[in-house]
């Protein structure tokens, strides 16, 4: 019987995991229209809403260690890269998430901000687009958008 969760955890795992990567593939697609200078909403008509928001932030107290300026990510929650701890033994990490506390990960499109709230930098990591996950992903969107209408819709 755990096995069959444990199989069961891991299917899901892998599967939300690639299409979460493929979506970031493809907004890191679209991120090549974003130049430096372009507002807020002009970066949220072409990339859409982003995962983590972290405001500007200068310590003193820490000689500026912990300071950066304005910045938002698109990225995963699931790291496949996390999925397998090998060490002495080989084995399953149960909940492979991306914690960005004190950094972000090496797969994230990171959209940096100047004092005027315009783009002064975009990172943009290696991702290649897996057209196999095309269906899937499409119905995925059209969920989204079709409960998303509803739930405007009842708010009218």
């Amino acid at each position: 019987m755990c096995n069959t969760i444990v199989a069961f955890w891991l299917i899901f795992i892998c599967t939300a995991g690639t299409l979460e990567r493929q979506h970031l593939a493809r907004t890191v697609k679209a991120a090549a229209n974003v130049k430096v200078g372009n507002s807020e909403m002009e970066v949220m008509v072409l990339l859409g809403l982003p995962n983590e928001r972290n405001e500007q932030f200068s310590d003193e107290t820490f000689f500026g260690f912990f300071s950066h300026p304005k910045e938002w990510c698109y990225g995963t929650t699931i790291n496949l890269k996390k999925l397998f701890v090998s060490d002495i033994y080989v084995m399953g990490f149960p909940v492979p998430v991306n914690i960005r506390l004190f950094d972000f990960d090496d797969d994230d499109l990171i959209v940096e901000w100047d004092a005027d709230d315009r783009v002064s930098k975009l990172t943009v990591p290696k991702i290649e687009i897996d057209n196999r996950c095309d269906g899937i992903l499409e119905m995925c969107y059209t969920s989204y958008r079709f409960l998303r209408d509803i739930g405007h819709r009842g708010r009218l």
